[in-house]
């Protein structure tokens, strides 16, 4: 977290205020790699003008993604407590989503793991902060 904040010069403090953990700050990258293959995976799928056009393009996209970006992704998942923390964050997202299509306010199962400042934080506004310290 030291070498984080020295790089993006900023305080070590503050790296800790946008990721509590080591463990957050690696989820957060790792977020930040799905989203970006599903925001360019949609907005290649909206492109495509024909179903075979469009098996052709995102397998393309997922397959330079995974080319381009696969040892990233393949050593943040390798770390187990990352990996369980994006598991417990798209169970969170499922549940919200089925909240909301079901209609009801708040998750049946599971709630959000809240990180040690008391404030709310889940992965995408971790990887929302990633971005912003050009991580």
């Amino acid at each position: 977290m030291e070498a984080v904040g020295r790089i993006c010069r900023i305080s070590k403090a503050l790296v800790y205020n946008y990721f509590p953990s080591r463990e957050r700050l690696l989820a957060a990258l790792l977020m930040r790699e799905q989203n970006a293959l599903r925001d360019r995976g949609m907005e290649t799928a909206l492109q495509a003008t024909s179903f075979p056009d469009l098996i052709r393009q995102t397998t393309r996209l997922y397959l330079e993604h995974t080319r381009e970006r696969g040892p990233l992704i393949q050593a943040l998942l390798s770390d187990p407590s990352v990996a369980r923390l994006m598991e417990e964050e798209n169970q969170s997202e499922r549940d919200r989503r089925c909240c909301q299509s079901n209609g009801n306010s708040s998750p049946s199962r599971r709630s959000e793991p809240k990180p040690s400042r008391g404030y709310p934080m889940t992965a995408r506004h971790s990887a929302s902060a990633a971005e912003r310290l050009s991580l």
